[in-house]
């Protein structure tokens, strides 16, 4: 996590940081380390940044709990139709997202 924060320190705009430290944030086993508002704030910039599968992946994570489902639902459906390859893990997401 510091050297993600370094990273964005010095470069704001690293959609690659900014998504990483946003995942870690919302999904860290330590829960002690997560937060979730941080975390959606962060993932809400790497999308602007750059609308690729796996960073709207992490901000559907991250609407998710911080209690906006819909908003996760939307997300992930995006993230669907944009992954070219196997989209299982984010069918499983969306599952996850409607139950």
């Amino acid at each position: 996590m510091e050297a993600y924060e370094r990273i964005i320190e010095i470069a704001p705009n690293q959609a690659v940081s900014l998504n990483n430290l946003a995942w870690l944030l919302v999904t860290a086993p330590n829960e002690g380390l997560r937060d979730k508002a941080r975390a959606l704030e962060l993932a809400k910039k790497a999308v602007a940044l750059e609308r690729s599968p796996v960073f709207l992946d992490t901000l559907a994570e991250a609407f998710y709990a911080n209690g906006f489902r819909q908003e996760a639902v939307k997300i992930i459906k995006e993230a669907i139709t944009l992954e070219t390859g196997n989209t299982d893990y984010y069918e499983k997401q969306l599952e996850k997202f409607y139950n």
